[in-house]
């Protein structure tokens, strides 16, 4: 069986990255305050995740265009499966919401990368999307599952094997974006954010969406907990 730039290659990266992305989030909010620790505490380690998260992201997208993707986007998922399990082990409001900036980052900053892996391969991206969908819903699921019958930090283990398993995927993709053909004009930048109302309108309408989605991904499990009982 080949795996080189096959469907199982792109269909291992999304589902588990997917996966891996939502056994990371979903239950941050109840891991922390099952550790005795406030919704104030909460918010603080969420944003930091947030704020980093904004903050690297054009640098992460630059280094993208300039070395290897593939590459780089290996690195950055591997950095943050390490991370994402040393941050169960962490009992300091601090030192988590430094942690889970790091991991955030690495995990969030390589998602456009692998929209265009996605995009630029030779199987139509909504066949390949939907296993995004489906990895989230399914680690989503597993999440509460294992916080329910095993143990809330358990489910970080879980977090790094399935985003090795998404490298694992990754790897057997094909590069199909030159990063040496890609130029930089720093003039076009200016005119697309200060000259177009239509891209300004844009990232407005984004950012409002944004905000409202990452309030309810931080605190929804919480507050579906407190309906529950």
């Amino acid at each position: 069986m080949k795996i080189k730039d096959s469907y199982f290659s792109y269909f291992t990266m999304y589902f588990f990255y997917y996966a891996s992305y939502a056994l990371f989030t979903a239950f941050t909010s109840i891991y922390v305050l099952n550790k005795g620790y406030t919704s104030v505490d909460v918010s603080i380690i969420v944003s930091s995740g947030l704020i980093a998260g904004m903050a690297t992201q054009p640098i992460i997208g630059y280094l993208s265009d300039r070395f290897n993707i593939k590459l780089l986007n290996t690195i950055l998922l591997s950095l943050s499966a390490l991370f994402g399990l040393v941050f169960s082990f962490l009992n300091d409001v601090f030192f988590m919401a430094i942690m889970y900036a790091i991991v955030f980052l690495l995990m969030n900053g390589v998602n456009p990368a692998i929209e265009k892996t996605a995009t630029t391969s030779r199987f139509r991206y909504g066949t390949l999307r939907i296993w995004g969908t489906i990895g989230f819903a399914i680690g989503a699921q597993l999440a509460g599952l294992v916080n329910q019958y095993i143990g809330a930090s358990f489910i970080y283990f879980l977090f790094c094997l399935t985003m090795l398993l998404s490298v694992c995927g990754m790897l057997f993709t094909k590069n199909n974006v030159d990063t040496l053909s890609i130029q930089t004009n720093q003039s076009n930048y200016k005119a697309t954010l200060f000259g177009n109302k239509q891209y300004t309108m844009y990232l407005i309408i984004a950012s409002i969406f944004w905000h409202i989605k990452c309030i309810w991904n931080a605190y929804s499990s919480n507050v579906t907990a407190k309906w529950i009982k």
